[in-house]
């Protein structure tokens, strides 16, 4: 449970064997990533981080959850059954507060788990972005909020996947995009140095080449997909972001719309140029 990285937009984490019976001397250390430009919300389900009556028991000196320095925007504990709101606090233990949930300062939270006397310590999170994109399974509004980004962010960088049932298509419907022109890095071509809002088939941008790019404020456009599954990515500068007077950077619209006659996926590919002999 050392030194692991856990990257994307959602997910849980929990301490070695939970729920049951840890081994002791136990030292974790995670960092969770996602997106650039957002913040990570981080919500408790389960903490119980005890420690033997000693004269280090009040400053979570052996057992605790800790969270890097500078990394902690605000976050709620539960302080001698009292609900509270601070920016201050990254080391936790039942003694001094159970955290509630946690909200990070920029896109990256690093987590350190000690439990040295104790086997009954355990922890049990979620973890989600918190800014823009995520995973869209029904209709919905799309909205980039400056506010909701971490202010001290360079890069902006939101992904949408969005998956709509069997036999429907997936439209994505921008109503204002406000950008400043993208000069630089606005290609099909999906490298780490891409700007703009890309269309790519699937869930994943494996493929590296988009279906549509777009570089430049919009107003009233829109890509409807070939499949059910599309993903969309808006990664820029954010120096290039040019938020409307209530400090948003797109709205838009995902609906899913009934797949047009012949637009389908799948087909007999043939190669003149291969044999398959039956009795082999």
């Amino acid at each position: 449970c050392n030194e692991i990285l856990l990257f994307g937009q959602h997910g849980i984490l929990q301490s070695p064997g939970y729920p049951e019976r840890t081994l002791e001397n136990r030292f974790c250390k995670w960092r969770i990533q996602t997106t650039k430009g957002n913040r990570i919300r981080l919500m408790f389900h389960f903490f119980r981080i005890t420690e033997s009556n000693t004269r280090f028991t009040s400053t979570c000196l052996i057992n605790y959850l800790e969270f890097g320095e500078n990394q902690i925007l605000e976050s709620s504990v539960t302080i001698d059954g009292q609900q509270n709101h601070t920016k201050t606090m990254r080391k936790f233990c039942d003694h001094i507060g159970k955290p509630v949930w946690i909200l990070t300062e920029n896109e990256v939270v690093d987590i350190i788990f000690s439990s040295k006397t104790e086997p009954e310590n355990h922890f049990w999170l979620s973890w989600s972005n918190e800014g823009c994109g995520g995973d869209i399974t029904s209709p919905t509004n799309v909205i980039v909020h400056a506010e909701k980004l971490a202010n001290n962010s360079k890069i902006y960088e939101c992904i949408w996947k969005i998956v709509a049932p069997i036999g429907m298509r997936v439209l994505f419907y921008i109503k204002k995009l406000s950008v400043f022109e993208i000069a630089e890095g606005c290609n099909e071509d999906d490298s780490e140095h891409f700007s703009g809002l890309a269309f790519y088939s699937g869930t994943s941008n494996a493929t590296g080449f988009a279906q549509k790019v777009l570089c430049s404020s919009r107003e009233e456009d829109n890509y409807t997909s070939h499949t059910n599954e599309l993903l969309v990515k808006f990664k820029i500068p954010s120096k290039l972001a040019k938020p409307d007077v209530k400090k948003r950077i797109m709205t838009g619209k995902v609906s899913f719309i009934p797949a047009k006659a012949g637009d389908e996926c799948g087909a007999v590919i043939e190669s003149k140029n291969f044999y398959y002999n039956n009795n082999s």
